[in-house]
Parts: structure tokens; C-alpha cells; sequence
């Protein structure tokens, strides 16, 4: 089972371009890193979400959406699998639902 996350708080939080260089593995200055390390947006999602789960132990409770597990959901701008690899960096959050209640919404034309 894999998993990718950051060292948050050392790192910026930024689910999105954790998701973008998983499928694109380059460096900041252009460069391709295991260019048969690449993985596909489904592969780089599942790494972000059902994979922490099962590495904290709590795939039974989280980590994808199905009847019994809590409603940790977000609503994207996009969807990941259908944009092109470099639209998946602008991708934004417009709403986070925890345990069945939105604690995020996103104002129309606001930039947070």
C-alpha cells in the first residue's frame, strides 16, 4: 500500500501538487526524475487517501467514501482524472465536508 504525504508543518500542505509530482516526477529546475516511477491520477489519488489511511491503521474508518466510514469528503474545482497533468497543480478545494458537516465552503471569486 503507498503512501505520499508531507513532513506538514516543515512543508507546505498542498495536496494538489503532492498529487501533480507523483504523475510527473520533475524537479523544480525541469528535470524528470524515474520516469518509470510515474503514476497515473487514480494511482497518485488512492496514495492520498486510502493509503494514509491503511499506513495509520484506519482503513476501516477512512480513506475512501462507502457505507460505514466517515464522511471525510472535499469537493474539487476539477477532477483530477479528466484534466490535463499540468491543470492538476490548479486544482482548489470549494468545499470539505468532515464526518457528514461542511466545515469549508469556498466564497465564489475569494481566493482562500
Amino acid at each position: 500500500m503507498v503512501s505520499n504525504h508531507t513532513d506538514f508543518s516543515v512543508t507546505p500542505l498542498d495536496p494538489f501538487l503532492l498529487l501533480w509530482t507523483s504523475m510527473a516526477r520533475t524537479t523544480r529546475s525541469g528535470v524528470t526524475l524515474g520516469d518509470d516511477q510515474r503514476v497515473d491520477a487514480y494511482a497518485a489519488l488512492r496514495a492520498l487517501t486510502v493509503g494514509p489511511a491503511h499506513q495509520v491503521f484506519e482503513e476501516q474508518r477512512k480513506g475512501r467514501i462507502a457505507v460505514g466510514l466517515l464522511a471525510d469528503l472535499v469537493v474539487l474545482s476539477a477532477d483530477p482524472l479528466k484534466v490535463s497533468l499540468e491543470a492538476v497543480r490548479d486544482i482548489h478545494v470549494l468545499e470539505t465536508i468532515k464526518e457528514g458537516v461542511t466545515v469549508f465552503r469556498r466564497i465564489v471569486g475569494k481566493s482562500n
